[in-house]
């Protein structure tokens, strides 16, 4: 998750950095999904929005590339 903070905190990071950063996708939403399905409800949720906004900077940086 770090990692793919520090990439969304840099609006000038390299493509070097965004692709490896988009390699950590499927491990970040696997650690959201189960500290969801082991939390309670309101923190479920807030798992569940990070996930989105995880895939939402994603989906920005996939557009970028084209």
């Amino acid at each position: 998750m770090e990692a793919f903070s520090a990439v969304q905190a840099d609006p000038k990071v390299s493509q070097d950095l965004i692709e490896a950063a988009l390699t950590l996708l499927p491990e970040l939403h696997a650690a959201l999904d189960a500290a969801q399905s082991a939390s309670r409800p309101a923190t479920a949720a807030r798992l569940a929005a990070a996930r989105k906004t995880v895939d939402r900077s994603a989906g920005v940086y996939r557009e970028a590339d084209r």
